[in-house]
């Protein structure tokens, strides 16, 4: 049950869109120093952004250093200086940039925060929980304090207060009030979502060879039992933590089982021929340069199984196809290699936890998708 639940956790997730990986722009500094190239920033790494000029050179400074990044797609990045922070800074995407008011949004541990500024002061727009007691039961609810801190910011123009109060927490209202009140006094625009428009969808081939210790759920194997599998996986967000994985399999089981004749058993021994389509959720939750882990969900499989049972007296083959739902967890470590080529390893079928070290997988990648520039390369 705690094996389910960590995984449960895992895979409650959020889109984090204020990444750069390995996208062509310029990067400028405070110094006013303007460096053209490939960038990339993790936000496992928040404090660091690596970047390859046009000599192909490998360098990385820390945020505190970065005046903008201007990515050729034209969404933009900044740093912003706001007191409650520890360090002092956070890193952001531009959605408005004005004179008179401007909105940041940054993705923190999985949700997205929005910052505005005015006057050279920056503000945070809060929704916190807050539990009240009433007649000995906790109740939940949001104390909407963004509506007072927008208020107190846009407390020269009270005609908008109305408005304000009707607001909720979302990136499209904040951009209307905050258009309304700027009058068209802005001199740049970019939405969460037109960024996101701009992904390019990244596909990768892979082939792995798969060792198995349990048939599916929960039936021991016994002697060798293994799958080849080849395939192909679907990066569908920008920041390429989320994919699909469809195969194409060849798997082979030994089993026993044991049938009652007379008084005693006779054991048997069954082999399980399955060729299948099988369906994978994966999600990376540490991303660097180089190396990847992830959690995984194989969802389902249709798989076509023969199953030859040999006894003392007869051989017995049985064939049908079988739709099968998975819904079984597993964790991978996957080291890029070169440019395009990686290798991973996988532990399979985390529920069954006295089987983990059996059930594992071993595979290649290689990727068809958009790669600027070879970010892999030493100092």
């Amino acid at each position: 049950m705690k094996t389910l639940t960590t995984f449960t956790l895992i895979f409650i997730s959020f889109i984090a869109f204020s990444q750069i990986q390995n996208e062509n722009g310029k990067l400028i500094l405070e110094t006013n120093d303007t460096i053209i190239g490939s960038i990339t920033y993790y936000d496992d790494f928040s404090s660091t952004v690596t970047y390859i000029d046009n000599k192909d050179s490998v360098n990385s400074c820390t945020i505190e250093c970065i005046n903008e990044i201007v990515l050729n797609n034209g969404i933009r990045y900044t740093t912003i200086n706001y007191d409650d922070k520890k360090d002092g800074r956070v890193f952001v995407q531009r959605i408005i940039s004005s004179d008179l008011i401007s909105l940041y949004a940054s993705e923190e541990n999985g949700s997205i925060y929005y910052y505005v500024e005015k006057d050279g002061t920056t503000y945070r727009l809060e929704n916190n929980k807050v539990f009240e007691e009433r007649d000995d039961k906790k109740y939940l609810r949001y104390d909407k304090k963004y509506l007072g801190s927008l208020k107190m910011i846009m407390s020269d123009k009270p005609a908008l207060f109305d408005q304000i109060d009707e607001l909720r927490l979302t990136e499209s209202e904040l951009i209307d009030i905050i258009l309304d009140y700027n009058e068209g006094n802005i001199s740049f625009l970019m939405t969460t979502e037109k960024a996101k428009s701009k992904t390019i969808s990244n596909w990768v081939i892979f082939g792995q060879y798969s060792n198995f210790s349990i048939y599916y759920f929960s039936e021991p194997t016994f002697g060798y039992s293994y799958g080849i599998f080849g395939g192909a996986q679907l990066y569908f967000t920008k920041n390429k933590r989320h994919s699909f994985k469809f195969s194409l399999g060849y798997s082979h089981y030994e089993l026993h089982d044991k049938h009652e004749s007379g008084l005693s058993y006779l054991t048997k021994d069954v082999y399980a021929e399955v060729f299948n389509i099988g369906f994978t959720y994966e999600y990376i939750f540490f991303m660097t340069q180089r190396t990847n882990i992830y959690a995984i969900l194989h969802i389902a499989d249709l798989s076509y199984v023969s199953k030859y049972e040999h006894d003392e007296v007869n051989t017995n083959i049985s064939s049908s196809f079988v739709p099968m739902p998975r819904v079984s967890p597993g964790i991978g470590f996957e080291y890029k290699t070169q440019k395009r080529f990686s290798f991973y390893v996988e532990l399979n079928n985390l529920l069954n936890a006295s089987h983990i070290p059996e059930n594992f997988s071993v595979g290649l990648k290689y990727d068809l998708g958009k790669i600027t520039r070879n970010y892999l390369k030493n100092n």
